[in-house]
């Protein structure tokens, strides 16, 4: 639901905790109860709303920081047990051509007062669903080395995050 946090309800506004924080919770408890063989690599998808905020957005931002700090958790325990797991978050800005991000577009836009096209205008590189995916495969590869790091994707590529340091 895209309306300031006066216009929401509780239930509007935990929808990304009930949802979004589960599944990177019981994931990365999964990967590393069971746990995965060494050399895994396990790669949440947040969101740049983490970083920056949302405010129209509930507790979207809140529940994607959580699952950045989830992966924190998780690598400091793989490194704590030994088992050898990659834990990395990518945190892509908003994507304009999905059914999402042209919510989060429309409700900006509307909020600010301007139309949605000098909204996307306005953004700074927007990623691609291509971009997103390619980054995904990227760092699957470990071409980045990154271990315990978090990075965000425009359509320039991948850039390592610098306020979450691990």
């Amino acid at each position: 639901m895209a309306a300031p946090l006066h216009e929401q309800s509780w239930q509007d506004f935990t929808v990304n905790w009930e949802s979004d924080v589960k599944i990177a919770f019981h994931f990365c408890k999964t990967a590393l109860s069971r746990p995965l063989p060494a050399g895994s690599s396990v790669i949440l998808i947040a969101s740049s709303a983490a970083l920056a905020g949302s405010p129209l957005t509930g507790g979207y931002a809140g529940a994607k920081r959580t699952q950045m700090l989830i992966a924190s958790y998780s690598q400091k325990e793989s490194d704590r047990l030994g088992l050898g797991l990659q834990f990395v978050v990518l945190a892509p800005g908003i994507m304009p051509e999905t059914e999402f991000g042209k919510l989060a577009v429309d409700g900006y836009a509307r909020y600010i007062g301007m139309s949605t096209k000098d909204f996307i205008r306005a953004m700074a590189s927007p990623p691609t669903q291509s971009d997103v995916a390619n980054a995904v495969v990227e760092l699957a590869a470990d071409a980045y080395q990154s271990k315990g790091k978090m990075f965000i994707v425009t359509e320039k590529g991948l850039e390592r995050a610098s306020l979450c340091e691990w």
